[in-house]
């Protein structure tokens, strides 16, 4: 069998879903894995008969990378949600690499691979320890990290802080210029946490205008100039809706770690910071 055919056979019965396109950056050629997953012949799927099993969502940046790259010859990597032979949109990988022939371009070589297990594995990792919203560690993430810090606490004695903020009339946004301002304040009081925390140190989402910090090996003086700097940025933020210039503060509860603590009396002692200081707050107004 000549050297050729036996390279076609390999590509035909290749485990990976295998394409080719030309120099119009048209395919050509799928081989038998990809028609299988597609249910679709090889007519259907040439030229750009593909892309019509592209996730809609998913089209538009699928078809800029390949041009681009293509554009510039050069290899590249995305994944993608397919529509498989059952209706079913699969995410897949999708490897492209340039063909020379003696130096001569000819097209792409392209190889696919179902991942959707491992990118649905991913999705339900990050929905369970980041907030959809802020991208901060979520309550969960924060119930299971303060719960290692205080069984590391009993075992080397290393402090750490916890900071419960609450932003101060937060209903009055959500109530006066809608659910999409509130979300963009959240957003942001968001951002300030991340810039202001240390490395190690982890910021998380307790829920609604509630975020909680978690200072690792911070004693209280360490606490407290990182908690003024958050106050001091969350209190410089301006916003406008609806035409009318918004600032907002926080109130911020501290708790430093003591053995007498159990987890539920850590985190109660911290709020009662919190509202403490809250309730100061409305007394000076």
């Amino acid at each position: 069998m000549a050297k050729t055919n036996i390279y076609e056979l390999i590509v035909e019965n290749a485990p990976n879903m295998i394409w080719m396109s030309g120099l119009d950056k048209k395919c050509y050629y799928f081989n038998r894995t990809w028609l299988k997953f597609t249910g679709r012949s090889m007519e259907e799927e040439q030229g750009d008969g593909w892309v019509e099993n592209v996730h809609l969502e998913d089209l538009e940046r699928c078809i800029k990378v390949y041009t681009e790259h293509f554009d510039k010859r050069e290899a590249f990597y995305m994944e993608y949600r397919l529509r498989r032979s059952d209706g079913e949109f699969r995410w897949i990988s999708d490897r492209g690499t340039p063909i020379y022939d003696g130096g001569e371009f000819l097209g792409y070589l392209g190889s696919c691979m179902d991942i959707h297990e491992k990118i649905i594995g991913k999705k339900v990792i990050d929905m369970a320890y980041y907030d959809g919203l802020t991208r901060l560690n979520s309550r969960q993430y924060f119930i299971e990290q303060i719960s290692e810090l205080i069984d590391h606490y009993h075992r080397e004695g290393e402090p750490f802080t916890l900071a419960l903020l609450d932003l101060d009339d937060f209903k009055l946004i959500n109530d006066r210029y809608g659910h999409r301002s509130g979300d963009i304040v959240l957003m942001k009081v968001a951002e300030v946490l991340k810039g202001s925390i240390r490395g190690g140190d982890i910021a998380a989402r307790y829920g609604g205008d509630e975020f909680v910090l978690l200072l690792k090996g911070a004693d209280e003086v360490v606490s407290n100039t990182i908690i003024n700097r958050i106050e001091e940025e969350i209190t410089s933020l301006e916003f406008n809706f609806n035409k009318q210039v918004v600032h907002i503060s926080a109130s911020i509860g501290l708790s430093e770690f003591t053995p007498e603590f159990t987890l539920e009396q850590f985190i109660i002692d911290a709020d009662q910071q919190m509202y403490s200081k809250k309730k100061r707050r409305h007394e000076r107004l």
